[in-house]
């Protein structure tokens, strides 16, 4: 897809050249994310698809290579600092963005016994 295309095309493009689908819908709760303002100057950026691993569909059971499918967009969230917009297909739980190095490795007892590291 071009970047200048609308949010739809794009993601269309993406289900219809990786996955062999036909495109997607977006559910009522997206449409409103939408139309809402929140997404305001993101939907010019490049887009991500957060979908199940198990099925190239937003549906887990659909397994092998379906063809003629369309997703489910349940919900569109920014990341605005990355400079692109997650959509998410069908049922899926994200999980957030980890360090490098646990913050865990900085919890230690100090020398009077109290635990140290944990704000």
């Amino acid at each position: 897809y071009q970047i200048t295309d609308p949010l739809p095309d794009k993601i269309d493009a993406v289900v219809r050249g990786m996955y062999g689908g036909e495109g997607a819908e977006f559910s009522p709760e997206a449409m409103e994310e939408r139309s809402s303002g929140l997404l305001e100057g993101t939907e010019k950026f490049p887009v991500c698809l957060a979908k199940t691993p198990l099925s190239l569909t937003d549906d887990p059971k659909r397994l092998g290579r379906p063809r003629g499918f369309r997703v489910q967009v349940k919900a569109l969230v920014p990341a605005a600092g990355a400079g692109y917009l997650v959509a998410l297909l069908g049922k899926i739980e994200t999980m957030p963005g980890l360090p490098g190095e646990p913050k865990a490795f900085e919890i230690r007892l100090g020398a009077d016994g109290k635990v140290v590291g944990v704000s």
